[in-house]
């Protein structure tokens, strides 16, 4: 029997209100824009713009990467680097662009790549960037020249240089040994103003060493609501709304659907019992009803998941299905395991974030009633992002309980290797602790061609069918709304990054 699926409507009232308060987001410029996303970030933190709060902002924006990566085919275009080469199985050769400074006046050159590197992986701090970016090996930077650093890694490296595509650089002034809010860049526009809970806004840096963007300010604006943010775009109050739901998606000539870079699923927490069993992590599994979620909490255009990389990257197995829907089998298993002396009978905890994708509430509702049909007690937690990064992201609290928590990973780097660290015990938000995984996830980022891909489908093979290390959900889609004053349209990564550079302004 399918799930029932419960809905939320946002009240007439409600939406004015909202509405009202974003009123002072639009600038009377006509060569500024306004984009409304779904969340507030709690960072700009350059060592955490993987993260899509943070990235959507910042990335290729304030900060920019090494390398661009053409969303069309993963090429690699000069940015930062304007050349780079594979000088020997363990060494990186970058050639590095010169007259480029940091809008706190830094100059961009061989010395501030390396404070970049080392403070990374400096140890100091936990950077996220690192662990999707590099995630198989640690590199070393050396300086060569002025312009040119020796980049070297402990492991074969191959897909390196795309590693440096996501990579974003900062000024050298920053502290080296923590985080720190706002982190100046080399990009082409400049941070002016946060006002929390409401926007971040960015003016164009007229010193900027690349060409001149069109666009003379920007606001993110934040409002969870897909109706709201729909409607500003409508209305004219913002230009561009991320992440809208289907059924607020109602103009062809401005809303875009796509498949995104992202894919949901279920971490399970295997430092407690009862994650740490086979069985239940399995039940787990065959108790979600993904044919029941598509076109009600989730678009019917989703793809449901047996793995983290999504279709078209390298590594990705399109012969690997999800558990099927059995929830007979789920009961089954948990009885199992609790004649074996599991605790499957305790309170789980769910852990989800408000926000962040579109109906992320019913989507998380589904889940968890799915989960007590087969008996367990699974207690959902909606967090706002910055008390729910604590819980995603190490080092992580030792007193949580046994937990469960929905997270969306991207990876639009044409590379199963940006997603393996999900499944390695050194994975920044990863709690699986497999050592034959981890021995297979070490070997395969060394190999290249053919060897790589087997590499990654005995991973994944593993880690779905073997080990059940986490519950795949789906592969998401996405639309976004674009006034049709901007010439511009979303992509694969509009999720994590959203390049302000390459808009123009209609007249």
């Amino acid at each position: 029997m399918k799930t029932s699926l419960r809905w939320m409507a946002l009240g007439t009232a409600a939406l004015g209100a909202i509405l009202a308060g974003g009123m002072s987001a639009k600038a009377a410029d006509d060569t500024a824009i306004v984009v409304v996303v779904p969340t507030e970030p709690d960072t700009l933190e350059t060592c955490e713009s993987s993260n899509e709060s943070i990235g959507r902002i910042t990335k290729e924006n304030i900060n920019e990467t090494l390398l661009d990566i053409d969303p069309k085919d993963g090429t690699l275009i000069p940015r930062l680097a304007k050349s780079w080469e594979q000088v020997d199985p363990l060494t990186w050769r970058f050639k590095l662009a010169e007259n480029v400074k940091f809008t706190d006046g830094a100059p961009w050159n061989a010395d501030a790549m390396v404070f970049n590197i080392n403070r990374a992986f400096g140890k100091k701090f936990v950077c996220g960037m690192t662990n999707k970016a590099f995630a198989g090996f640690t590199p070393t930077a050396h300086k060569v020249d002025e312009y040119t650093v020796d980049v070297k890694t402990d492991n074969p490296a191959p897909i390196l240089a795309t590693g440096f595509g996501v990579f974003t650089m900062a000024s050298p002034n920053i502290p080296a040994d923590q985080p720190t809010r706002n982190p100046p860049g080399t990009g082409p526009y400049k941070f002016v103003e946060w006002v929390a809970g409401d926007r971040v806004v960015l003016e164009r840096n007229e010193d900027y060493w690349g060409e001149k963007p069109e666009v003379s300010k920007v606001s993110f604006v934040f409002r969870p609501e897909s109706a709201v943010r729909a409607a500003m775009s409508a209305t004219g109050e913002a230009d561009i709304a991320v992440a809208i739901t289907e059924q607020d998606a109602n103009n062809p000539k401005t809303d875009f659907s796509y498949l995104d870079s992202e894919t949901t699923w279920l971490r399970i927490d295997t430092r407690y019992a009862p994650m740490n069993d086979v069985r239940f992590r399995k039940a787990l599994n065959y108790a979600v009803d993904r044919e029941a979620m598509l076109g009600t909490v989730v678009s019917a255009n989703a793809i449901p998941a047996a793995q983290l990389p999504v279709p078209g990257i390298a590594g990705h197995d399109p012969d690997l299905k999800p558990y099927p829907y059995d929830p007979e089998k789920a009961k089954a298993l948990l009885a199992e395991a609790k004649a074996a002396g599991v605790p499957v009978d305790g309170k789980i905890r769910f852990i989800a974030r408000s926000a962040q994708f579109a109906q992320v509430d019913e989507f998380a509702q589904a889940l968890t009633a799915m989960f007590q049909d087969v008996g367990l007690d699974v207690e959902l937690e909606m967090m706002e992002r910055g008390r729910q990064n604590r819980f995603q992201a190490k080092p992580l609290p030792t007193d949580v309980g046994p937990n469960i928590m929905l997270i969306m990973s991207d990876n639009n780097l044409g590379d199963a290797g940006f997603s393996v660290s999900n499944y390695h015990t050194n994975g920044t938000q990863s709690t699986t602790m497999i050592p034959e995984l981890d021995a297979l996830i070490d070997k395969t980022m060394s190999l290249t061609g053919e060897e790589r891909a087997k590499g990654f489908y005995e991973i994944f093979d593993k880690a779905q069918n073997e080990y059940a290390t986490m519950v795949p959900l789906f592969h998401m889609t996405a639309i976004t709304r674009v006034s049709e004053r901007i010439d511009w349209k979303p992509t694969i990564t509009t999720n994590s990054q959203i390049d302000i550079q390459k808009m123009k302004i209609r007249k």
